[in-house]
C-alpha cells in the first residue's frame, strides 16, 4: 500500500483557505459587534425619551430640561429689556421658569456648596481632567426613569473616557427659551439673536411636530474654553436654527454631534423614534474639532431643520 504525503503547495493552499475564511470570521464578527453597539446606542436613545414621558406623566406633564446647570433669574432676567420678546415674558414669569426647570435638570452636573459632582480638584489632576462623577447622574430628574443605571447614559461607541455621551436638544422641555439661557446682554450676536426665539416647550403638547424633533443625540464635547474645559457635555445641544441670513453667526456648529458609528451621529425624535443619521461631508468629524466652528453644509442646515420645526421656521430673519 502506497501512502502519499500532502504536498508543500497543498499545504499552503489549505493554509491560504484558512485564513481567508478566519479574515471573513472576523469580518463578520466586527461588524455583528458594531451592530450590536448600535442597537444599545439606539436603545438608550429610546430610555431617555421614554423618560422624559414618565416624569411629564408625574410632574404636571412637564418634560425633562435639556440644562445641566442650575439657573437663576439674573441668567435670563435680560429678556424683560428685550424689544422681542418684552410684551409676552415679564418677571414673574422668568421667576417661574426659574423654579420650574431647576427641578426637572435631567442631568446636574455642576457643583453647588457642599457638593462636588465634578471630579474634586484634590486628586491633583489639572481642572481639564474634571469630568462628571456618578452623582451628576443620580441627582438628575432622569434617574428614577432611566432604572438608576449608569449604562444607559454612556453610548457603547462612545471611544471616550466620560460618564455620559448623550445630551437633550436645547429647544425642547424648557420654560421660556432655548436651554432658559438667552445671554441677551451679551454683545455677541449668536447668543443676543436668541432672543428673537423665545419660545417656551415645557410640555409635549408645545412640540407641533414630535416625529421630526429631535430630542436626544450623541454629542462630542471638546471643551468651550479655559473655564469650561472636555468631559461635561455643557448645557443642552445647541444650534442656532436661522438657516436663511448668511451670517457666519448663524453657520456655526456651537455643538457637535458624536460622529461614532461609520461617519453616522444618532438621535431620537421626540416621539420616541430612534435613527443613525448618515453624514453627506465626510470631511465634517475632522472639521468639528472645538466649539463654535463655522462651517455650512446640508448636515449642519438638517439639525437645524429638527431643532422645533413648526416654529422656529416662522422666526427667521427677513
Amino acid at each position: 500500500m502506497i501512502r502519499r504525503a500532502f504536498s508543500l503547495v497543498e499545504l499552503m493552499v489549505v493554509v491560504a483557505i484558512i485564513g481567508i475564511l478566519v479574515s471573513l470570521v472576523m469580518v463578520g464578527l466586527s461588524q455583528m459587534e458594531a451592530s450590536a453597539y448600535l442597537a444599545q446606542d439606539l436603545s438608550n436613545h429610546r430610555m431617555i425619551t421614554k423618560a422624559s414621558a414618565l416624569h411629564a406623566t408625574d410632574n404636571e406633564s412637564r418634560l425633562l430640561h435639556p440644562r445641566t446647570e442650575l439657573t437663576d433669574a439674573g441668567q435670563i432676567s435680560g429678556m424683560i429689556n428685550n424689544p422681542h420678546v418684552r410684551e409676552i415674558i415679564d418677571a414673574q414669569m422668568i421667576e417661574e421658569a426659574v423654579e420650574n426647570c431647576n427641578k426637572r435638570l435631567w442631568v446636574r452636573s455642576y457643583d453647588e456648596a457642599g457638593i462636588t459632582r465634578l471630579a474634586d480638584l484634590d486628586t491633583g489632576l489639572p481642572e481639564v481632567s474634571r469630568q462628571e462623577l456618578m452623582r451628576a447622574l443620580s441627582d438628575g430628574a432622569a434617574w428614577a426613569y432611566m432604572d438608576g443605571d449608569e449604562s444607559h447614559y454612556r453610548s457603547p461607541l462612545d471611544p471616550t473616557n466620560l460618564r455620559r455621551s448623550y445630551s437633550i436638544n436645547a429647544f425642547t422641555g424648557t420654560e421660556l427659551c432655548p436651554d432658559e439661557w438667552f445671554g441677551t446682554g451679551w454683545s455677541d450676536p449668536f447668543y443676543g439673536q436668541f432672543a428673537m426665539y423665545a419660545v417656551g416647550t415645557p410640555t409635549l403638547s408645545a412640540i407641533p411636530q414630535p416625529s421630526n424633533t429631535f430630542f436626544s443625540i450623541t454629542e462630542f464635547d471638546p471643551g468651550h474654553n479655559s473655564s469650561i474645559p472636555p468631559g461635561r457635555n455643557f448645557l443642552g445641544f445647541m444650534l442656532h436654527p436661522n438657516q436663511a441670513t448668511g451670517y457666519a453667526n448663524y453657520q456655526i456648529w456651537h455643538d457637535i454631534p458624536g460622529f461614532w458609528y461609520n461617519g453616522k451621529y444618532t438621535i431620537s425624535m421626540v416621539d420616541g423614534s430612534t435613527k443613525a443619521v448618515p453624514i453627506t461631508d465626510q470631511e465634517l468629524p475632522e472639521a468639528l474639532d472645538q466649539h463654535r466652528v463655522v462651517y455650512d453644509g446640508p448636515d449642519l442646515r438638517q439639525i437645524q431643520g429638527w431643532m422645533l420645526p413648526g416654529v422656529l421656521e416662522y422666526r427667521f430673519d427677513n
